[in-house]
């Protein structure tokens, strides 16, 4: 069985980068982007693709 993989194409706002030092002397940055009127199919691929415990590939260009 091949497993389809999720993605989604959005157009949004660079609004932030927040850097901190971590615990064990690494970096992590938050990065705030901004979507308006977010299509309902946009709203639940990100759902679907938000999981805390695992990374996803992001790519950015203008």
């Amino acid at each position: 069985m091949i497993k389809r993989k999720l993605a989604v194409n959005l157009t949004a706002v660079f609004r932030r980068i927040n850097s901190k030092s971590l615990r064990s002397g690494d970096k992590g940055v938050a990065l705030t982007f901004e979507i308006d009127n977010p299509t309902d199919e946009t709203m639940d691929l990100l759902n679907r693709l938000q999981d805390p415990q695992q990374e996803v590939n992001l790519g950015i260009w203008r």
